[in-house]
């Protein structure tokens, strides 16, 4: 695993922990904690105590393997995570991860966690997601090698440990870990708020309502739009999805200044999984095209968890939550009701 490159994303260059502003008792509560915390890993540092294994009991006067920020979408975490690795820097050298990236790789978990404990001593994991019990396995190697080689640990994830796959599928090797050594090894901070991404401005546009009718209002914006612009209806988009290299798609999505998608509805996990790619990529790439869809239902009820009847579903659907929340940063959601829709366009 190469970790040079491994910082947050640009999107992120200000934040710290000044500049977090809590709106929630826990919040405040939070960004007090990760500072202090912050700052116990200085002192550990400049006493040598960072540098030793801890397979041992943990001191009193020591802080603990890492922190472990849980809460629901848009509460401020990853915020806090990037505030963090910017404070300990350069005396702990830390390295930012998205769990995705963890995931994906190829190199075994314990060997990417021995390639980051060369060069860092503190590791940012940022999303901490677990919709496949197989990523599950790797997180919990990658977590236990890093405690083994002494690297710190400050992750976010919407997922308390007692809520892993493992604790609800019945994986003995891993259940003691996740319900009675996980909050032991680090201190799980609770971040709770109502989501902001919903109540800031975005740039562009969701008309929820009748296909008919919203479609005005997609066609109208589109022919408004000036050069480098994309209409695509979701059905061609799933296919191309299904036919096309992720990195290939996004590239083609990115390519233009606005983004038209007509008709977004959800019928499987699979097609919230492709869905869900596509929107995080437009939301971490700082020159994404600006987005407007239609959809005859909010975006809030594309995929449920309350719908879905298997585990590994429901785990897609909470997952999703985070996409929809990325989603209203990007586009404002308008409701079309069809009265007016209809008198306005006679």
């Amino acid at each position: 695993m190469v970790t040079e490159s491994l910082v947050p994303p640009e999107r992120l260059k200000h934040a710290t922990f000044n500049s977090f502003k809590p709106r929630t008792p826990s919040q405040a509560a939070a960004v007090l904690q990760a500072q202090q915390y912050v700052e116990h890993l200085k002192n550990e540092k400049a006493s040598g105590w960072i540098t030793r294994l801890l397979r041992r009991k943990r001191r009193p006067d020591e802080a603990s393997s890492g922190l472990y920020l849980v809460g629901p979408v848009g509460v401020g975490k990853t915020h806090l995570l990037t505030a963090a690795y910017r404070a300990v820097q350069p005396e702990l050298s830390p390295v930012y991860l998205h769990s995705s990236e963890l995931f994906a790789s190829t190199i075994r978990p314990e060997v990417a966690a021995r390639s980051i404990a060369e060069r860092h001593q503190v590791c940012c994991l940022d999303e901490v997601e677990l919709d496949d019990p197989a990523n599950e396995v790797r997180l919990v190697r990658f977590l236990q090698t890093l405690t083994d080689e002494g690297v710190k640990l400050i992750a976010t994830s919407n997922v308390e440990p007692e809520h892993f796959l493992s604790n609800i599928l019945g994986n003995d090797r891993f259940e003691t870990f996740l319900k009675e050594q996980f909050r032991q090894r680090y201190d799980v901070i609770v971040v709770e708020g109502d989501d902001f991404r919903k109540q800031q401005t975005s740039p562009g546009i969701g008309w929820i309502g009748l296909p008919d009718h919203t479609r005005v209002h997609l066609n109208r914006a589109y022919k408004n739009a000036s050069d480098q612009k994309l209409r695509i209806s979701y059905h061609n988009l799933k296919r191309r999805a299904r036919n096309t290299p992720h990195a290939e798609l996004i590239a083609r999505l990115t390519k233009v200044k606005a983004l038209f998608i007509a008709d977004i509805s959800l019928d499987s996990a699979d097609e919230a999984l492709r869905l869900l790619r596509i929107v995080d990529a437009l939301y971490t790439d700082e020159d994404a095209p600006v987005l407007y869809f239609t959809s005859d239902i909010s975006p809030t009820s594309w995929f449920l968890p309350e719908d879905q009847h298997g585990k590994m579903e429901k785990g897609i659907a909470e997952k999703f939550t985070r996409t929809i929340s990325r989603l209203y940063a990007l586009c404002e959601m308008v409701h079309v009701p069809a009265a007016t829709e209809k008198a306005s366009t006679a």
